[in-house]
């Protein structure tokens, strides 16, 4: 029964992959599900952005959807019990840690990247004309725009084995000792700093002059201005899958690099599960907000 559900789930996710993002009034009009329908050259976005929705697609293929699905079944059928934590080492496993880091050994070692040049370091070269392109964040648009003005071209991610890369975000933590919340008066100064900082006149002046801005209205103001190379980078920041962007993540990473190096130390792969897990409970219990 299960197996025929899925397959059911699967044809139709093929079947409507063709006419994703079409409205209801289109389909009514051109599927009579006789045949198969591949619209996915008509979806209404940027030409230059087509390639993203055709590029990489075929007909009949089902999505991550009928993926995703499967996952779910073979979970409740596994009888093990759910972890309400993602970062749990239930969904990280030594095999697939190692394999990352020595991906990332593996560009070091052909000069990809280099493990001695920092962000700073790759955007500088980037502007003095040592490198061809750079991949960086929203945060060093105004940095480039700078340099390049109308010269600086922003384009999406690469893929990598044909799958589209994601973003990351990343998240900048202000972290107070116990000893330094045992004084009142700087426990109270500290909790004035810190309420200012998540405040929206914060935020808002923090990103109208360099980033992508939480909000819509500081990102179309700048899109009126007459911006181009802001409004080329708004309109991939719009387009792409942002990691999340909170103190966990930055454990995970964190986590993840300590574990790897206990691997290359000579912890087997089996017990890697367990580091990670273990660092990432304790550190996620003890990084709380105090009041």
């Amino acid at each position: 029964m299960i197996k025929e559900i899925l397959l059911g789930i699967a044809i139709g996710d093929a079947f409507g992959a063709g006419v994703e993002f079409q409205d209801r009034d289109w389909i009514r009009q051109h599927v009579d599900f006789s045949k198969f329908v591949n619209a996915r050259d008509q979806i209404k976005v940027a030409p230059e952005k087509k390639e993203v929705f055709t590029k990489n697609y075929t007909a009949w293929e089902y999505t991550d959807d009928t993926e995703m699905t499967i996952g779910l079944i073979n979970a409740l059928n596994s009888g093990e019990v759910f972890s309400e934590d993602l970062l749990s080492s239930k969904n990280v496993n030594g095999e697939g840690l190692v394999a990352i880091f020595d991906f990332i050994d593996m560009l070091q070692q052909k000069k990809v990247i280099e493990s001695s040049c920092s962000d700073i370091c790759a955007r500088q070269r980037f502007i003095n004309g040592e490198v061809e392109f750079l991949i960086d964040g929203d945060w060093a648009f105004s940095e480039l725009d700078g340099a390049f003005g109308r010269d600086l071209y922003i384009n999406s991610l690469p893929t990598y084995r044909g799958e589209s890369m994601s973003s990351f975000s990343g998240a900048k933590i202000f972290a107070v000792t116990e000893k330094g919340m045992q004084n009142p008066d700087k426990k109270l100064a500290l909790k004035e700093v810190v309420q200012y900082l998540q405040s929206n006149s914060f935020t808002y002046l923090a990103h109208s002059s360099a980033m992508v801005s939480p909000f819509y209205e500081v990102n179309q103001r700048r899109v009126e201005e007459g911006n181009q190379t802001f409004s080329n980078m708004y309109d991939e920041f719009q387009a792409s899958q942002m990691m999340s962007s909170d103190y966990k993540m930055a454990i995970v990473w964190e986590a993840s690099a300590r574990a790897y190096q206990r691997y290359k130390s000579g912890m087997p792969k089996s017990e890697l599960h367990k580091f990670y897990n273990d660092f990432v409970q304790y550190y996620s219990a003890n990084m709380r907000v105090r009041d």
